[in-house]
């Protein structure tokens, strides 16, 4: 038996296996409209918050940013409610004009607190652009106001609290649907939202140390904005590399986040019964021109865009028009939900038209792993049952060219291929990014084969339901300059999760799940005035799982995966139980009625 397991572990997860595509299809719609109709039936009942980011004095990188991201400022002063229109920042004097307020801005001047505020969903184009300014300066008296930034005594910023509105959202399924569908209900329509496992804010330890988030629902190491006594999660680092040999360096974008007092604070955590190892951290400043933006592909090349092209086209293999899903960045995601012709995979093709003469482009996405990829490797991990632990002592031996090959076999990373006559050429791959915060990835792509051409297609594959494309474009701009420099933490501080002090953390840090990471960057603002900085944490390291998992190895379903394309079969068979559960479950409570 143990020598069956061990082949087993070294081959890692595969089956090659077909399906009917009609039969798929028809599948495919069951299951989606048992879940839909579920969703749809208590979307009434989802409350939305708001939350205030709350700065005691305002400062003009800050309030560029707030200008550049079109916000609505309103004015309170002198016991007045004003809105502010045509903002600048002139040598640390805010302008603008000044204006009666509109009816539609006076509905959530007066936040009960700065956590979860509801609003109404119609006015979520009102209130989740408003920003606060508070003055006592009595010189608000004309249309026109010109006053010194220091007399902004506050700034409110509102913002979606995610997090209290997704738990709202499966709350409402949890109470309303597990009456007729009982409890497995819960579970799919959370799929469906996109709201297993998913949040954007800081979670505090438990008195124990452990933190109270599930065990399995995040993905690690997660790094966190620290602004005052609050965090926000901004991104995560090298998500995916859960054994030494997959050790990668990642350059993680700071877009959401800005410096305070030119410094950024960070913090690392990891999840639950996992070990963090982390041998390097940085920031990378990229100095660019203020009307481009930059990213850099998993290689660490930086690669500057200008103005991606939307795709003129896009579609799946069985001609199911996706276009509609992937033109905004709008967390309106294709969840890879077809069959791939011939494959055991789901994909996307994206049509391009591309100028004449152009060898090069900038494919650009913005996605993230879905919750239900995160739950089906978990489930995947407890078919080990007790002999998990001999798995990660296996893998961590294990040559790093095959167990990337062998993520590659199973379609976990998301798969790049352009069309070249009538076959598809691989061009490379996007690492997983974690399934709690969108991330903007970049690829270069050579199209010296196209240069004749007016069109050229590209196609994203994975594994079923396992990523979430929100965005597509490609960017075809020449090079553009850059320049970069890295800097070294100046503050780097393990601490433990239950006390405020920890200690200078020197070399190669570990992590264990009670244990956290403070990181303190200095950094110079740009003197040019056409020019802006980016920036990049950059990491390297991976981390392990310790997770104890019960019973015996299940034999039978692990020797399926000794082939390609395991995990999408896997994906789909494991969806499809799901699914039957749900409708036995409503048939069994409508007989019950009866």
């Amino acid at each position: 038996m143990k020598s069956f397991i061990n082949r087993i572990m070294a081959g890692g997860i595969g089956i090659y296996g077909s399906h009917n595509n009609k039969e798929r299809r028809n599948k495919k719609r069951l299951r989606y409209a048992v879940v839909l109709l579920v969703v749809i039936s208590l979307s009434s009942c989802f409350l939305h918050y708001y939350k205030v980011d709350r700065l005691n004095k305002a400062d003009a990188a800050t309030m560029q940013n707030l200008i550049a991201g079109s916000k609505y400022f309103i004015l309170h002063a002198n016991d007045k409610n004003l809105a502010l229109t045509q903002v600048k920042i002139n040598n640390d004097m805010l302008e603008g004009e000044v204006n009666p307020l509109p009816p539609e801005h006076e509905k959530y001047l007066n936040p009960k607190n700065a956590y979860a505020n509801r609003f109404k969903v119609k006015d979520k184009d009102i209130v989740l652009y408003e920003v606060h300014l508070y003055t006592t300066n009595p010189a608000i008296s004309t249309s026109h106001i010109s006053i010194p930034m220091q007399d902004v005594s506050r700034v409110d910023i509102y913002e979606l609290n995610q997090k209290a509105t997704r738990k709202s959202r499966i709350l409402s399924i949890v109470g309303l649907s597990a009456i007729t569908f009982g409890t497995i209900v819960i579970i799919a329509a959370a799929i469906a939202l996109d709201d297993w496992g998913n949040n954007d804010t800081y979670v505090a330890p438990s008195n124990n140390g452990n933190s109270n988030n599930s065990d399995w629902a995040y993905c690690s190491p997660q790094v966190y904005a620290m602004h005052g006594p609050e965090r926000k999660l901004t991104g995560i680092l090298y998500s995916g590399a859960i054994f030494a040999p997959l050790q990668r360096t990642d350059y993680m974008p700071l877009a959401d986040v800005h410096p305070e007092n030119n410094q950024f604070n960070l913090q690392i955590h990891g999840g639950q019964n996992e070990e963090q190892i982390i041998h390097e951290t940085k920031l990378l400043q990229v100095t660019h021109g203020s009307d481009n933006n930059v990213l850099l592909d998993h290689h660490g090349k930086v690669l500057v865009y200008k103005d991606p092209a939307k795709p003129v086209k896009v579609f799946t293999e069985e001609n199911e028009d996706a276009k509609s899903q992937v033109l905004f960045a709008d967390e309106s995601y294709y969840s890879f939900t077809n069959q791939s012709a011939g494959r055991n995979t789901s994909d996307i093709i994206l049509d391009f038209k591309k100028p004449a003469n152009i060898t090069s482009a900038k494919l650009l996405v913005k996605a993230k792993n879905s919750a239900w990829g995160l739950y089906l490797f978990r489930k995947f991990k407890s078919l080990y049952g007790d002999s998990y632990p001999a798995l990660v002592q296996q893998k961590d031996k294990a040559d790093r060219n095959k167990l990337l090959q062998c993520e590659l076999d199973q379609s976990l990373p998301l798969l790049v291929s352009v069309k070249a006559g009538n076959t598809w050429k691989f061009v490379d791959f996007f690492y997983t990014p974690g399934n709690q915060v969108l991330r903007d990835m970049i690829m270069e792509i050579d199209l010296s084969d196209f240069k004749d051409k007016d069109h050229v297609q590209v196609r994203l594959e994975t594994t079923y339901m396992f990523w979430d494309l929100d965005y597509a474009g490609m960017d075809f701009s020449k090079t553009l300059s850059y320049e970069t420099a890295f800097i070294s933490p100046d503050k780097i501080v393990k601490c433990a999760d239950n006390q405020s002090q920890g200690t200078d953390a020197i070399g190669a840090v570990q992590l264990s799940d009670k244990e956290h990471l403070n990181l303190g960057f200095s950094v110079k603002p740009v003197i040019a005035g056409n020019k802006v900085n980016s920036y990049f944490l950059v990491g390297t390291g991976y981390y392990l799982d310790n997770t104890r998992f019960e019973g015996k190895p299940q034999l039978a379903k692990l020797a399926a995966f000794s082939q390609k394309g395991a995990f999408d079969k896997f994906s789909r068979q494991t969806f499809d139980e799901l699914t039957s559960l749900i409708k036995n479950n409503a048939a069994n409570s409508v007989a019950a009625k009866n």
